[in-house]
């Protein structure tokens, strides 16, 4: 758009205070509530079609029946421009579409305890302008799989695993190792505690406040 970069501040987002990690017990009692049984893959949002949810299933078909056999991938979110038909159509394409669970909207304060049962976050989208699940799964210490385009490296840094969103066969790699490396797992996670914690509301007034001030002494 032409404009200078000296023009341009960046004010971060944050999650909310509610979003952080469960017990066992707590997200056991939810995934019964919701008929998850065992491991899974989580992804959490809209679903648009930019947020390309197919290269998730694609990626999970791809997984060892041996060793994930056992996993499901869920799916939670409102449902977009009929997505989630062609979301189904493709999962059973691939043979995988009792294991791929769409739960629809789950509010708000539920999320935490989907984001802490989960074993493996996953957001493959093609474009965001900063990705709040991001964040969320990182407060609720899962690790992460995204996307390394647009903001989203700019999010998670080295809190996660990043691979281009169409290439089925680094992100269904980087699942299985995010999933099964036991050291890395919890060297993601350490992390993304680290990183989530640095987005903060109060980081976001303190800096649109500056941004405002700086003007107004311009």
């Amino acid at each position: 758009m032409g404009v200078p970069d000296d023009k341009i501040s960046v004010v971060l987002e944050a999650s909310y205070e509610f979003y952080g990690t469960r017990s066992a017990n707590e997200t056991q009692s939810f995934c019964a509530r919701y008929g998850i049984r065992g491991n899974y893959l989580l992804f959490v949002s809209n679903l648009y079609a930019y947020k390309n949810v197919e290269t998730l299933i694609r990626a999970f078909a791809e997984l060892d029946r041996d060793s994930f056999g056992d996993y499901e991938v869920v799916i939670a979110g409102r449902d977009y421009n009929s997505y989630q038909a062609q979301l189904e159509t493709l999962a059973a394409s691939l043979n995988v579409a009792a294991r791929v669970r769409f739960l629809g909207f789950v509010p708000p304060e539920e999320l935490p305890c989907l984001y802490s049962g989960a074993r493996v976050f996953v957001y493959p989208s093609l474009m965001e302008t900063f990705g709040k699940p991001l964040v969320e799964a990182m407060t609720c210490g899962v690790p992460v799989v995204a996307s390394n385009t647009s903001s989203i490296p700019e999010v998670i840094r080295k809190a996660g695993i990043l691979v281009h969103p169409q290439d089925v066969e680094a992100m269904s790699r980087a699942i299985r190792d995010a999933a099964t490396n036991l050291s890395l797992r919890d060297e993601l996670i350490q992390r993304g505690f680290e990183r989530a914690r640095e987005f903060t509301w109060a980081a976001s007034a303190n800096d649109t406040l500056r941004v405002i001030e700086q003007t107004a002494n311009e």
